[in-house]
């Protein structure tokens, strides 16, 4: 888990991607990401933590510590770009009260331009994994499902 704001975050992300020269440098910076990021929970890769709706299969697991009042993400993915893409999410958003996951925008996304440079199916993946944060975030912001990952089917 990272330190300082959602904002700080992103804006440490935007500064990062700012010095790569193009975006073959950029989509081999997001493997480096994806590749650096913790060995997943072997638990994490099942159904109930499956973001539908992506290109390739993903996991996502957002814990809820309530004595923290924190949202404790875990992500996955067969595939390199897409691990890459949820390391970032996750980068960002890790840590943070339900309610400041809920109301974060993300623009930095489109600020370092990777919502240009995805396929229509990548970009949709995207969308899945951010809508099924938020969503997990205002389960536990309403008090459902207090501490554990919660299911990701629905309306991903």
């Amino acid at each position: 888990m990272g330190t300082g704001t959602i904002e700080e975050r992103a804006e440490a992300v935007v500064a990062e991607f700012s010095e790569l020269e193009d975006w073959v440098a950029r989509y081999r910076h997001l493997v480096q990401l994806g590749d650096a990021m913790v060995a997943s929970d072997p638990d994490l890769r099942v159904e109930s933590h499956a973001i539908p709706g992506c290109e390739y299969d993903v996991w996502i697991r957002a814990d809820y510590d309530p004595a923290a009042h924190r949202l404790l993400l875990q992500a996955d993915s067969d595939a390199k770009i897409t691990r890459g893409i949820a390391a970032l999410i996750v980068r960002v958003l890790d840590g943070q009260s339900p309610e400041a996951v809920e109301s974060a925008e993300l623009e930095f996304l489109t600020t370092i331009g990777l919502r240009s440079h995805l396929s229509a199916r990548r970009s949709t993946g995207l969308d899945a994994m951010v809508h099924w944060i938020k969503r997990r975030a205002r389960e536990c912001r309403n008090g459902a499902d207090g501490s554990r990952g919660g299911e990701a089917g629905g309306d991903g």
